[in-house]
């Protein structure tokens, strides 16, 4: 009886009704953005350190402490042997050999300073690039490289054009070649599309003068979590071939400690949204029932009793609730989708932090179902408030203290 008297009063106050409505639909939509954009940013983060570094990596003993992050000095000798070890393992999925250098890149009277990446040509790395390929390929063969968009923009080099790269080589002569582009790929990283390109591993080799040798290996294991025990494993046979075994969360060890402190920064933007959704959504009902409180005051005077005023208050808040934030969550998943397939610009914030400048909102049940819930259960206390309230004023005063 309670739910189909509210359901009237709602439909016969429609105005008032519409405006609790939106005021919970606007809520519980930006909860739902809110939620989502936070989980793009974390999704973002280790889908960027997993593809891009792997779960594991193993270095020449002593390449952390190096000064120049393109050292030569720390080459690991016949990585073949090193890497059938490895793939012996039955938890590793994938083990390769990376080889990074620093070069300076030219065409005609334009240069630029870069990070290149000797690779395979079937690499299972550099998920941006691979997958960001507007035109060809990673390189598949010696004389190719692959460049950015915005790379070949600023030297004037396009598809199949050839491009120059010097270095200084192991025994610190300087040495160029001449490689033709053979693709060109925009990640959405500034910062990575303009200080890195590839080539593959044998050119590598070739063009720093290091003979079969390479500087890092990365490991992908079947699942994250058997990172640490890896180590562990396979800590002796390491030492033995005098290589150093890190693992991801010693490679990205400040950026995890900064999201564990994100993770704690965000309980408070979640309860910070909360409290003001609840600020929102309770002073709307609280406006529609203080408006209606002649009416409630005649039906008390015609025999109506407090608990029953109560019920009917209770139910139109429940009625509120689940329809404004049904409505809110459609909105939300709506509005998060259309962002999360253009992406929002966050700049050289992002990329300081090892995620895209472009960051896309990712939705889950767990945050539809948390946002929905909330906006329910923030209706049903501010109408329970209200409620209150009002079953505590006196008839007489509920028509203004006249007699």
């Amino acid at each position: 009886m309670f739910f189909k008297l509210a359901a009237l009063n709602l439909r016969k106050h429609l105005k008032r009704t519409l405006l609790v409505l939106f005021a919970i639909a606007i809520s519980v939509l930006v909860m739902v953005f809110v939620e989502g954009l936070m989980t793009g940013l974390q999704q973002s983060f280790f889908q960027s350190i997993f593809q891009d570094s792997g779960h594991v990596q193993l270095h020449k003993t002593g390449w952390e402490d190096r000064l120049d992050p393109y050292s030569l000095d720390y080459t690991i000798s016949n990585p073949d042997a090193d890497l059938s070890r490895l793939r012996k393992d039955p938890r590793v999925t994938d083990a390769e050999q990376i080889l990074p250098f620093g070069a300076l890149v030219l065409h005609g009277d334009k240069n630029m300073p870069m990070g290149g990446y000797g690779i395979q040509p079937d690499t299972t790395y550099f998920t941006r690039a691979r997958e960001g390929m507007l035109q060809g390929h990673l390189p598949q063969s010696d004389n190719q490289i692959a460049i950015s968009k915005r790379t070949g923009e600023l030297l004037g080099v396009s598809y199949r054009d050839p491009l120059v790269v010097l270095v200084q080589d192991s025994t610190g002569s300087a040495f160029y070649y001449e490689y033709t582009v053979a693709g060109v790929f925009a990640t959405g990283s500034n910062q990575f599309d303009t200080g890195t390109f590839f080539i593959t591993h044998s050119a590598a080799e070739d063009l720093l003068y290091i003979g079969n040798a390479t500087i890092e290996i990365r490991v992908k294991l079947q699942d994250p979590t058997m990172a640490d025990a890896f180590q562990k494993d396979m800590s002796d046979w390491a030492a033995g071939q005098d290589l150093e075994i890190k693992t991801w969360k010693q490679i990205h060890g400040s950026f995890i400690v900064m999201f564990e402190f994100f993770d704690i920064f965000m309980i408070f933007i979640d309860l910070l949204v909360v409290i003001v959704t609840a600020t929102v959504i309770t002073n709307a009902i609280l406006m529609n029932v203080f408006e209606r409180t002649a009416e409630f005051g005649t039906l008390r005077a015609i025999g109506l009793k407090k608990r029953q005023q109560f019920g009917m208050i209770i139910s139109e808040g429940v009625i509120q609730g689940v329809l404004g934030s049904f409505i809110g969550l459609l909105a939300g998943v709506g509005f998060t989708l259309y962002v999360a397939s253009v992406g929002i610009d966050m700049g050289g914030v992002a990329e300081s932090v090892g995620l895209s400048s472009t960051i896309y909102p990712a939705l889950t049940v767990t945050n539809g179902v948390r946002s929905f819930g909330a906006g329910v259960l923030i209706s049903i206390v501010g109408s329970l408030y209200a409620s209150m309230v009002s079953t505590r004023m006196r008839i007489v005063d509920m028509f203004g203290g006249e007699h």
